[in-house]
C-alpha cells in the first residue's frame, strides 16, 4: 500500500490541493463557497 502526501491550502474562497503520488504531482484548483 503506497501513502500519498496531500496537503489543502485554503486561500480567501478556493481550496488548493497538491496530491503526490508516485513522484506524479496533481494540482487541482476549484471553487468553495460554502467554506465557513
Amino acid at each position: 500500500m503506497t501513502m500519498s502526501h496531500l496537503k489543502i491550502f485554503i486561500t480567501n474562497n478556493y481550496r488548493m490541493i497538491f496530491l503526490s503520488y508516485d513522484g506524479f504531482e496533481v494540482h487541482r484548483f476549484y471553487p468553495c463557497p460554502n467554506l465557513p
